[in-house]
């Protein structure tokens, strides 16, 4: 839950692509939906705190650091599963985040309501990608981008190293 940011309109995504941390836009037409689903995980976590549980996985370093962490609300998923399950790291029972197979699963189901495009959460990432947002995606090298494009990529980061990181805006947004 610490990872979104409601009045930058940001969310953290941790240890994605490459392992990296990254920094994406929140998209204001998302923020009543996103609050809704972060109260329903908050309900979830008391009610796991009053069976003994609401504990989830910390890094060791960060978890040795602040032995209060796991249980604390800032560190519960926005999205958790719906049962409890062992760690496999440690054998700890715990509520999980929701499985990516799961998300991914929701994603596709975007085929069975009659989008003709094949759609994944790699799609998705694309779609914004043809926005002026590179610069939140990370990218490291545009050297991959062909020819003429290129041009059209050097005129999009410029654009956005020069607004901030609020120069940014998502396609829901729009309109």
């Amino acid at each position: 839950m610490k990872d979104i940011d409601f009045e930058r309109s940001e969310i953290v995504v941790r240890e994605g692509k490459g392992n990296k941390d990254r920094v994406t836009m929140l998209p204001r037409r998302l923020h009543v939906l996103l609050r809704a689903q972060i109260a329903k995980a908050r309900a979830m976590y008391e009610a796991d705190l009053a069976l003994g549980q609401g504990e989830v996985w910390l890094p060791d370093a960060l978890a040795v650091k602040n032995p209060k962490a796991p249980k604390s609300g800032v560190w519960q998923y926005v999205f958790p599963a719906a049962g409890f399950s062992a760690d496999p790291r440690s054998g700890v029972v715990r509520r999980h985040h929701t499985d990516e197979k799961r998300m991914h699963r929701a994603v596709k189901a975007a085929e069975r309501v009659g989008i003709a495009k094949p759609v994944s959460p790699h799609t998705l990432r694309h779609s914004v990608a043809i926005h002026p947002s590179a610069k939140r995606l990370r990218h490291s090298n545009r050297a991959g981008t062909p020819g003429p494009l290129r041009r059209v990529h050097d005129y999009v980061y410029t654009h956005v190293l020069n607004r901030g990181g609020h120069g940014v805006w998502s396609p829901l947004d729009a309109g």
